[in-house]
């Protein structure tokens, strides 16, 4: 025993000889990193910590003031949403803590803010892409869009593009990212299945030759980073919720947009395409196949980038696409509650044709960069040739549109229900106030501000409830089972939505995070801080109205790239109301481009949930994104401007400073810009 116990001695001896002698050089290096590590553990405690510190000094220097304790409770909120040492979700809960304990406003007050008509007008258009979601319905709409418009590649990436914005225009950009990036993935796995078999037999002359094998190292490299991100995907598989945690744990979560959808079912048909890729693979194991030709790898980031943009382009187009919307929706509302606000339709209006620009601007971009060498040069050189195998087949992305669409079967009678609810729902919501005629909402009460009780919310909830109500097949509308051959539950029916998937996707860390910024505004109100504000920005009176309008666009787009799109918007409008005002401007003149642009975070993987997604298909690096992204920041901040100049202008009378703005319940009632003039 001794012995053993001796010889394990000398051999851990020698061991540790082994590691410390060559190492000794490292022991900075390694201390280093004890450093780093230490700090990314304890950096959020610091952070939660310092930060009430550091801001205290400023309620006590103006007395405890109402004006200081709001903005000191602001500044904590802004620091922790900016750093994320606190979930969002969890930080838009300060509010009902701080306002109460500092005086700002009482507990009932803070909270009212957080259910209020804007909130729930985005938890009745959430519930309906729920039930979207549940019936795969936004899957067909898009494999039926996609194989209309044809495979040619810019026709692909059309439509593509074109599919994905009308998605997001109901359903989140994250969700709809989520469904449109694997069919993208698979169509482009098709592709170059078909272009390495075409390619990787061509003999180049005419008669039997060996295969060509220059590039064969590369195409290796190609093939396993495409295995590995399958494995890596499929690990995720196993449960909804485990998929859901490390969705939280990703860079996605740095936004926040919904993030709780389910793969609807394409995992499966990757896993089947990359199954028969592996096969063909070891069937052909002594055969070196080549790479995909260049043109290959432009396709594929082209439309990765195009999907990730259109969602985010698409959201702007609807009051309910994305939550800056509503966020301005809500302020507008609070701030001057005597004002015409703003419905479904004159949103429309006016951001469905900024839409179609942005998009269609950012397809001929996409296409100049992307397709325009690779399908033109290269196609005919390689494609146009006698007896030469290009890179790109169209009937290989049609078959894999053809098959993906195949495998959902004939319509069903809950999709066509769901679809005439849907159609129903986009024509209440855009003939209830149209501004130009009479809306049907006329024939219910009005208010003493001529306004109707029956508003946007009202609206979707009503479709909400009728898909609570309406069975999934027809003979479970009078449960004569014994009749038909379709199998109703023995408890009931079967309804188009349900809570228990209400309860599972529904983003309620957005919902919590839309009522904060609400209850900011509120606090920033009624405490005085409004006017505090609005009166230290008078200074840039004497700056040109467009400068302003593009000075707003350009700051928004940047903080957006770092912040959340709903935080940028809830710690902005409120101060660009109060700058209006104080300039005798329409309100609507700034607050309009700065809620748009918001949306257009295009240069990071981690600015927008879309951008993460289309990030991990690893065809893109970060420098294509920041390349790309710069210059379509700059296209759609222009095309904002465009837009608020010139036929906005007549939507909402911008050139004019309205008599609502002047009223006791508005703001510049309560702080009266007019006696600093």
């Amino acid at each position: 025993m001794a012995a053993n116990g001796t010889g394990d001695d000398a051999s851990l001896l020698e061991e540790e000889e082994e590691e410390g002698s060559p190492n000794e050089g490292d022991v900075p290096m390694s201390r280093r990193q004890v450093a780093l590590d230490y700090v990314k553990g304890w950096w959020r405690t610091a952070v939660i910590v310092v930060t009430p510190i550091l801001f205290c000094p400023i309620p006590f220097a103006f007395d405890l003031s109402s004006e200081a304790c709001a903005f000191y409770t602001i500044a904590i909120i802004a620091v922790y949403w900016i750093t994320e040492a606190i979930p969002l979700a969890a930080t838009s809960l300060l509010p009902l803590f701080l306002f109460p304990a500092l005086g700002v406003l009482t507990a009932g007050e803070t909270a009212i803010n957080y259910l209020n008509d804007t909130n729930m007008l985005f938890v009745g258009g959430l519930m309906v892409a729920v039930a979207i979601e549940k019936w795969n319905l936004h899957k067909r709409i898009a494999l039926l869009v996609l194989l209309l418009v044809g495979s040619s590649p810019k026709w692909l990436l059309l439509g593509f593009m074109c599919v994905t914005a009308f998605l997001s225009m109901w359903i989140s950009n994250t969700a709809t990212a989520a469904m449109m990036l694997p069919i993208a993935q698979a169509v482009l796995q098709e592709i170059s299945e078909h272009s390495s078999s075409e390619v990787g037999t061509d003999t180049g002359g005419g008669g039997g030759g060996e295969p060509r094998t220059e590039d064969y190292s590369e195409n290796v490299q190609l093939v396993s980073a495409r295995q590995q991100h399958q494995q890596s995907y499929n690990s995720t598989e196993s449960s909804e919720e485990e998929k859901e945690d490390e969705i939280k744990e990703s860079p996605i979560d740095v936004k926040t947009e919904s993030i709780t959808e389910d793969n609807n079912g394409y995992t499966d048909d990757r896993q089947e395409i990359m199954e028969r890729n592996n096969d063909n693979n070891s069937e052909t194991a002594s055969v070196q196949h080549p790479k995909p030709t260049p043109g290959f790898s432009w396709l594929a980031k082209g439309l990765m980038l195009g999907v990730a943009y259109s969602a985010n382009i698409g959201g702007i187009a609807t009051l309910t696409g994305t939550g800056p919307n509503l966020v301005f929706k809500g302020d507008i509302e609070q701030f001057f509650p005597d004002g015409p606000g703003i419905n479904f339709g004159l949103w429309f209006a006016f951001a469905f044709p900024l839409m179609i620009l942005c998009l269609s601007i950012s397809w001929m971009y996409l296409s100049l960069l992307f397709c325009n060498d690779c399908f033109g040069k290269l196609k005919r050189l390689l494609c146009r040739k006698a007896g030469a195998s290009g890179f790109y087949s169209s009937k290989a992305a049609r078959n894999v549109l053809r098959q993906q669409y195949k495998r959902l079967g004939p319509w069903k009678f809950a999709e066509i229900e769901l679809l005439c609810c849907f159609v129903i729902l986009a024509l209440l919501w855009l003939t209830r106030e149209p501004q130009f005629i009479t809306g049907w909402g006329a024939i219910f009460k009005t208010d003493d501000n001529m306004k109707s009780y029956f508003s946007d919310s009202s609206t979707v909830i009503f479709i909400v409830l009728l898909l609570f109500i309406l069975p999934t097949k027809p003979c479970c509308f009078f449960r004569r089972r014994r009749h038909c051959s379709c199998s109703c539950p023995a408890d009931g029916r079967e309804t188009l939505l349900d809570w228990d998937s209400v309860h599972h996707k529904l983003p309620w860390n957005v919902v919590l995070l839309l009522g904060s910024g609400f209850a900011l505004a509120d606090g920033a109100d009624k405490s005085g801080l409004s006017c505090v504000i609005g009166k230290r920005l008078l200074g840039i009176r004497h700056v040109p109205d467009v400068l302003k309008v593009l000075s707003v666009s350009v700051i928004i787009a940047s903080v957006t790239e770092v912040i959340s799109n709903v935080a940028t918007t809830t710690l902005f409008l409120p101060i660009l109301a109060q700058l209006a005002v104080a300039l005798s401007l329409n309100p609507f003149y700034l607050m309009l481009p700065a809620t748009v642009s918001a949306s257009f975070a295009f240069m990071l993987p981690v600015a927008t949930p879309p951008n993460a997604i289309a990030f991990t298909y690893r065809h893109l690096k970060v420098y294509d994104m920041v390349l790309t992204g710069i210059f379509m920041n700059i296209i759609c901040v222009f095309a904002v401007n465009l837009a608020v100049n010139t036929w906005a202008v007549p939507l909402f009378d911008l050139h004019t400073f309205p008599n609502w703005t002047t009223t006791s319940g508005s703001i510049s009632g309560k702080c009266n810009y007019t006696a600093t003039f």
